[in-house]
């Protein structure tokens, strides 16, 4: 086997997944959802990137043909049983 493993993907790959609020199941029988209520249809994303102080890559959505001034309402994962009972994190 390789001594490096590697995987890179656009930001629309995260973006696709994000918007529908894919769920990633793991071992344990837990699993995660990668945003707490996915992204309406109507928005679109406008920025992308990694924030330097804290490592995160972020996306940003807003809706179509609007300018969006103001603060981010951020979404955060969700930690769930495999039965689907949100988990305190």
């Amino acid at each position: 086997m390789a001594t490096k493993l590697g995987v890179k993907f656009s930001p629309r790959v995260l973006e696709m997944l994000v918007r529908v609020g894919a769920r990633v199941t793991g071992s344990h029988d837990f699993a995660a959802r990668l945003t707490s209520n996915g992204i309406p249809e109507n928005y679109h994303l406008v920025n992308s990137g990694v924030d330097r102080e804290t490592g995160e890559f972020f996306l940003v959505f807003a809706e179509h043909h609007k300018k969006a001034p103001g603060s981010v309402e951020w979404q955060a994962p969700v930690y769930e049983k495999e039965d689907g009972d949100a988990i305190d994190s």
